[in-house]
Formats: structure tokens, sequence, C-alpha cells
């Protein structure tokens, strides 16, 4: 036996705004499938409301997605979250977190702190302060939170304080005698570190000990069994005892090009206390000049001058003197006059250096 059944009622189309209204403020009753079957039939464009409200009346992902893709949503990229300038789109918990990830971005070549000093075994140790810096190729920063103590005569290990260090030299390398040794900042297996490379851009530390980022901090001396004594006043490093690096009898009109105690492989501004003799008639310009500019001829009345000026009337002159060196840790000087021996003579001695460790790069 078949029964058949005919649906007679109605399908009455539903106002959207007037079900909208019903279900604004938690309404109890829930759409229908005749009240469903009306908003389909419906040819009137449904009126988009506030996300909210579309969540708590449909309920379903179709009616967000119809929102979003609407244009009454639209959500912010990462790009524009970690930029910073989108106006009018939403954000979410995800980019809110990339937009502060951004902020904490150091900017480019920055470096603060870092100090470093003679350890209490100023033969053999360096501690370096906390501090933080931007790596060398700007894309990490690099920060020690707590102060580091290291041994150049031991081979690198993890950790060290300035009480208990350990050790910092690289280790493919020998501790040599009167050799330049660069201190980096260093990331190995996550954790941020210091090393000693003869490498300014810390090769070895990298191959020995799986550095995956670096920053050179400074550069410290191996003299004769022992560290050369310094310290350190933001880019400065004034030696504890300076040497007399220059002593030049008669040296000649021609440029002469001396090497200072100051680091090897990277340009620094020399500090210098400079002595210039020259008891004679005829008039002498000292002209002291960094080894990349030209080599020119020092002169009363044309450029570049002179430095220092001495004759027979005032033998001797004095300057403490800033000049930049090259690579191989040298400065060029030149005398307009020598005189000969006994009777022209040029003094340096090195109080320390200027040392920018890639602020400018």
């Amino acid at each position: 036996v078949t029964r058949k059944m005919t649906v007679t009622q109605t399908v009455q189309a539903v106002d959207p705004k007037a079900h909208a209204a019903l279900h604004q403020n938690g309404g109890g009753d829930e759409i229908d499938v005749v009240g469903l079957s009306g908003l389909l039939a419906d040819a009137q464009t449904a009126l988009a409301h506030a996300l909210g409200s579309a969540i708590h009346n449909a309920d379903t992902l179709a009616a967000i997605s119809t929102l979003i893709s609407d244009g009454t949503i639209i959500l912010a990229s990462q790009a524009e979250a970690e930029a910073g300038t989108e106006a009018t789109k939403r954000m979410t918990p995800l980019r809110v977190a990339q937009a502060f990830a951004a902020l904490s971005v150091l900017p480019r070549s920055y470096l603060a702190g870092l100090k470093l000093s003679n350890g209490t075994d100023a033969t053999n140790d360096i501690d370096i302060a906390v501090g933080t810096a931007r790596n060398n190729t700007n894309d990490g920063n690099l920060t020690l939170a707590a102060a580091v103590g290291k041994q150049i005569d031991v081979t690198w290990a993890a950790g060290g304080t300035p009480g208990t260090p350990t050790g910092g030299l690289s280790s493919s390398l020998t501790l040599t005698n009167d050799t330049w040794y660069h201190v980096h900042l260093i990331l190995v297996s996550g954790v941020v570190e210091v090393g000693f490379d003869t490498s300014v851009v810390a090769a070895n530390l990298i191959t020995d000990h799986s550095a995956t980022k670096f920053r050179r901090i400074a550069s410290v001396r191996r003299l004769t069994a022992t560290n050369l004594a310094f310290f350190q006043i933001g880019d400065r490093f004034i030696l504890a005892d300076p040497p007399l690096d220059v002593d030049a009898d008669n040296p000649g009109t021609s440029a002469v090009t001396p090497t200072l105690l100051v680091p090897l492989g990277v340009n620094v501004e020399a500090i210098l206390n400079v002595h210039f003799f020259n008891n004679h008639a005829t008039i002498s310009y000292l002209y002291i000049s960094a080894p990349n500019a030209n080599d020119e001829v020092p002169s009363e009345t044309a450029a570049p001058l002179g430095n220092l000026v001495a004759s027979n009337d005032m033998a001797r002159e004095n300057d403490k003197l800033q000049v930049m060196t090259d690579t191989s840790s040298q400065v060029r000087y030149r005398l307009s006059a020598s005189n000969g021996a006994g009777v022209t003579r040029v003094r340096m001695a090195t109080l320390g250096w200027i040392d920018r460790r890639g602020r400018d790069d």
C-alpha cells in the first residue's frame, strides 16, 4: 500500500532584517527547515552583519567565509603586521606575535655593552661584560646575558665566568706570541658564546666549533707569554703601557709606513703621541696620513700642509694625533726635509686605538 502525501504549505520568504533582529540578542529559537528554505528562496540580497552576529545567528563557516570574501573583514598579512603600516585590516594573535618579533630586531650593525677587560689572571684571561649586538650579516641578534670569562691559552669550551673562565681559543689554532686575536661573539648550538680567532670573520670558530653566527667585538694582542694590558671605554681601547713604535733618525723625504701596536686585519683609528725634532735652518714639515689616502708631499702653503713643523728656531714639536690605519696596522708619514743624522728625528708612541667594530657596516 502506497500513500501519497501532498505538501500544500506555501513557503514564505523571510525578511533577513527581521530575522536578524529576532536572533540579535540571543533568541532561543533557531532557524528551522522552512525558514532556511525561505532565506535561500528570497531574492533579496542578505544584509552583511558584524562577524560576531554572524557567528551567533548562522554559526557556520560558510557564513564567516562569505563575510570575509565580501570585504567586511580583511586580515593583515605577516608583512603588513611586521611593517606596522596597515591601519584598516584586522590582526590575528599570530600576526600580533609576528609584529612584536619584528620590533625586537636590533638596528643594522648595532652593538652595545660587551666591554672587554683583562681577567683576574691578566696573563691569559679576558673578561667580557653583558651586552648585545646584531650579527655580521644583520640577520640575527646576539645577546650575552651574563658576563663571560675566557682563557686565550686553552682550547675553546662553552660557558665560563670572570671568576671561573673556560677556554676561548679555536681548537685548530696554536697560541703564538706577538699575534693579534679577534674576539668574536658567536652562536653555538643556539647559545651565545665568546671565542678567540686569528680570522676577522671567525672562520676557525665556524669550522672548529660549528658557530652559525658571529660578530667581532674587539681584538687582543698576545705578547711574549702574556696578554697586552688595556682598558676599554666604548670604542676606545687604551694601552696600559704605550710602546714607542717609531723612533726614526733622519728618515728621508720619501713616505714611510711604520707598523703600530694596533689590531691587524681591520681599519682602526690609531691614537698617537708624536714628537718631531729638526734642529736645522731648513724648515721641515711632518705629515702623517692614512695609507689608503694619496701619498702627498707636506708643504707650508699647499694641501695637505702638515701636522707638525720644526726648525732650529723651534726644533721640537709634540702633538697628540688620531690617524686611520690600513689592515696591516700601518700609518704613513712623510717629511718635506730630512736634514741629517742627529738633526731630524720622528718618534711615535701608540696610546691606543678607536675600533668601530663593524658599527658602520
